[in-house]
């Protein structure tokens, strides 16, 4: 599962917190994709270190379940999400997505 970001996971968060221009210009932007969707169940595909998913939870936009396949999945655990450890076609839930959560 995701053998590149398995390698560097644990310098994923470096290089943006050295790129800061970077880290607050994709949280922005992720902000506003998701600003009506604010107090509603997201569930955050692809979520890697749940950097983006920390820094959103101060602005009002709550995730709290996500998908990861990478080595990157303990450390969003360490940061308060649910992850699944899989790829999200393989989510082993029985109702859909779009039953379980009102955005992803």
């Amino acid at each position: 599962m995701g053998a590149a970001f398995d390698k560097h996971a644990e310098e994923y968060d470096s290089w943006f917190m050295k790129n800061q221009n970077a880290l607050f210009s994709k949280a922005l932007l992720i902000e506003e994709m998701l600003k009506e969707e604010k107090g509603k169940k997201i569930l955050s595909v692809s979520c890697g270190s749940g950097l983006f998913e920390y820094i959103l939870k101060d602005k009002g936009i709550g995730i709290k379940d996500c998908v990861e396949p990478s080595e990157m999945g303990p450390i969003a655990e360490k940061r308060g999400l649910k992850v699944k450890r899989c790829y999200a076609e393989e989510l082993p839930i029985k109702q859909t997505v779009n039953e379980l959560f009102d955005t992803y």
